[in-house]
């Protein structure tokens, strides 16, 4: 027990830092040892992750993460970063501008008409989401009425 409270007590406070965020804490008072050796590597690794060409990285991946921004934006959630903005489906379905008034048959709708599935798994929808979905469906019902009229058409043709 005594090595225990030696091992605490020489920790520079990074390394507490370190700990915390890398164990729960009741792990950590139980057996501090795992935690320890995962610190040591990490502090290890350090002049490593200092000498990561980061400038390079930022601009090799920005283009991705605009577009995620961009598209998150698109669905009507704040700053393009979902669930910010958003509505959960209980709530939604208690607004006067929601057609749906349960949470399974709103999930089916979202589904059916094109909400993305990543915003679908958070459980959040925006009201520019759900009108650009009424759209898609809009669209969809128009496109399946032209085809079933072009169909009684060509059978009405002798």
């Amino acid at each position: 027990m005594a090595a225990k409270e030696k091992a605490r007590n020489d920790l520079e406070p990074a390394c507490v830092a370190i700990l915390a965020a890398l164990e729960p804490s009741e792990a950590l008072l139980k057996d501090p040892g795992p935690a320890l050796r995962d610190a040591a590597r990490l502090i290890a690794k350090t002049p490593e992750l200092l000498a990561t060409d980061f400038d390079r990285m930022l601009k090799e991946n920005f283009a991705k993460w605009s577009a995620d921004v961009d598209f998150a934006t698109g669905w009507g959630f704040f700053d393009g970063v979902p669930p910010e903005g958003g509505i959960p489906f209980a709530e939604v379905v208690q607004q006067s501008w929601c057609g749906y008034k349960t949470e399974r048959r709103l999930a089916a709708f979202l589904r059916d008409f094109g909400y993305p599935e990543k915003f679908r798994a958070l459980g959040v929808i925006t009201k520019v989401g759900y009108e650009k979905v009424l759209v898609n469906k809009i669209a969809k019902k128009r496109a399946k009425d032209a085809d079933r009229k072009r169909r009684a058409r060509a059978k009405q043709v002798p």
